[in-house]
């Protein structure tokens, strides 16, 4: 028996021609054939990049890379044709940068500067993570937050192709220490010289204090004894240091006061016992007298002897020779270094050999 055998014709497939895109735009491919076989036309896509195949005659790709894309047409038995399609995407340059510091104390001021060829895009943008952005090739923000924040770079290529990547924690600002003390008493004096400084930085873990008499200290509330010198302003500075080495430093000045004591003995011996052998005014030690004159008398007002150095004392001779025992007149004048008020004193000595 004879079975009459239908005519094929060969398949024949054409496509749209292959175009240049930004990497991850979408794309329509599409193909169409001619021919005839034993069944209907069947379209698979395929590509040389990812495994998977797509049916049907038009497909919507997205590249990231340039991808070549074959579409194969069958009507069943062994009547194929097939054809490629070749999307090309514009090249994408690596976003990369560089700053003078990653990490630091607050304020911290950084330099950005693209390493990206300038030639290659047309535009920079910069997020900075704290909310502020900026432009251009080199750019630069002040952090003053402590944080560790993410920087984001987005461009525009000279193809019109956008792109952006972002670095995480690019970026650390640590806290800044604040420095601050007081101080017990808050007035010292000659008599009340040793100060007990009370610490009250915040964020600090080590202290560096000095006291402008040449002490210093690294504890955190130290206690100074200051010099025996009365009207004297001195210059106490502390540094409060963290972990990272952030700093910050303050300083206040504390004046000891004078103290205006002083005693005057009423008898002396100059005699050769060594002992009680001159006589002056004895100060608080630290108390420097100004304008100081310290005169003796005999009882018909003649000036036996006198001094202006408050450090001077009388041996109890007059013209060479130890004055006869008896009662004396001595006269003291000086006036206070911490002020203006002047000091007259008039009172008796007994002279005992």
């Amino acid at each position: 028996k004879l079975h009459n055998r239908l005519p094929y014709h060969s398949l024949t497939v054409f496509s749209a021609s292959g175009t240049t895109i930004c990497p991850g735009d979408n794309v329509a491919i599409a193909g169409e054939a001619s021919g005839s076989g034993p069944e209907g036309y069947s379209y698979e896509w395929t590509n040389d990049i990812y495994g998977v195949t797509l049916d049907g005659p038009v497909q919507i790709v997205s590249p990231e890379i340039t991808t070549n894309y074959t579409l194969t047409v069958s009507t069943g038995c062994e009547n194929m044709a097939s054809t490629i399609v070749t999307i090309t995407t514009y090249p994408i340059p690596d976003i990369l940068f560089t700053t003078n510091v990653d990490e630091g104390c607050e304020d911290l001021l950084v330099r950005f500067e693209s390493s990206i060829d300038p030639a290659a895009i047309t535009s920079q943008i910069w997020d900075f993570g704290d909310g502020r952005i900026g432009a251009g090739s080199i750019v630069s923000n002040l952090y003053d937050e402590a944080d560790c924040y993410d920087v984001n770079l987005a461009i525009t290529t000279i193809d019109g192709c956008e792109s952006d990547a972002t670095f995480t924690d690019r970026i650390c600002v640590w806290k800044m220490p604040v420095a601050d003390f007081s101080y017990e008493p808050t007035n010292p004096n000659l008599l009340e010289l040793s100060v007990e400084f009370i610490n009250a930085s915040e964020f600090a873990d080590t202290y560096e204090w000095t006291f402008g008499d040449g002490h210093v200290s690294a504890m955190n509330n130290p206690t100074n004894e200051f010099p025996e010198w009365g009207n004297k302003t001195y210059e106490v500075e502390l540094i409060a240091i963290t972990d990272k080495g952030c700093s910050d430093t303050i300083s206040k000045k504390i004046k000891v006061e004078d103290v205006n004591v002083y005693f005057i003995p009423n008898a002396f011996t100059p005699n050769s016992d060594l002992f009680n052998q001159t006589f002056k005014p004895i100060f608080l030690t630290g108390f420097y007298p100004v304008d100081y004159h310290f005169v003796i008398l005999n009882r018909w007002g003649e000036v036996l002897w006198e001094s202006y150095d408050f450090t001077k004392a009388w041996d109890g001779t007059y013209a060479g020779q130890i004055v006869d025992d008896g009662v004396y007149v001595w006269q003291l004048t000086f006036m206070e270094n911490a002020s203006d008020k002047k000091h007259q004193e008039i009172g008796h000595l007994t002279v005992i050999k």
